[in-house]
């Protein structure tokens, strides 16, 4: 279910109101911090809003001198967009019956552990270090990547592979 509210107000009682806390349901959300003021059963980050953030970084650093661009971000912000369409790939494998969910489940913590290489070292870009730092904060998106792998019924960020998804 989708559900859409235009009020003037981006403050987490504005979640509340909708949701209720706590909301004994499953949320799948982007890092928007009004969505802190509930606590879902279970939550799962968008994977297609990271995979923009990641995508929009890198046409970022594309547009500066060439001399001005940071590789280590540029090669930071490809990986992370490969590793989570990856990522949604598999959950579409999961949910169509091409592996089961235990397979599925299975795939946790080797993807942790890859996702913890791809943000090993610090960059020095503030807009891809924050980006990084929200991969791997447990406070932000880092335990909420996978939740849609771990959890049956939970689906990735969209159902099913297109351009607009980002999950090719």
């Amino acid at each position: 279910m989708a559900f859409f509210l235009i009020d003037p107000s981006r403050a987490g009682d504005v979640a509340v109101a909708i949701f209720g806390d706590p909301w004994p349901g499953n949320l799948v959300a982007d890092d928007y911090a009004g969505y802190n003021a509930i606590h879902p059963a279970r939550r799962q980050s968008c994977l297609a809003h990271l995979m923009t953030k990641a995508k929009d970084l890198a046409q970022q650093i594309r547009l500066l001198p060439v001399p001005q661009q940071d590789p280590k971000a540029l090669t930071f912000c490809e990986r992370v967009r490969e590793f989570l369409a990856g990522c949604c790939g598999l959950g579409h494998a999961r949910n169509t019956g091409a592996i089961s969910v235990a397979a599925a489940q299975r795939q946790t913590p080797r993807l942790q552990k890859r996702l913890r290489v791809i943000c090993r070292d610090p960059l020095a870009d503030p807009a891809v270090e924050n980006l990084r730092q929200r991969l791997i904060d447990p406070q932000r998106s880092g335990a909420q990547l996978f939740t849609f792998l771990t959890v049956n019924g939970i689906r990735p960020p969209t159902t099913k592979p297109s351009r607009a998804c980002a999950c090719r």
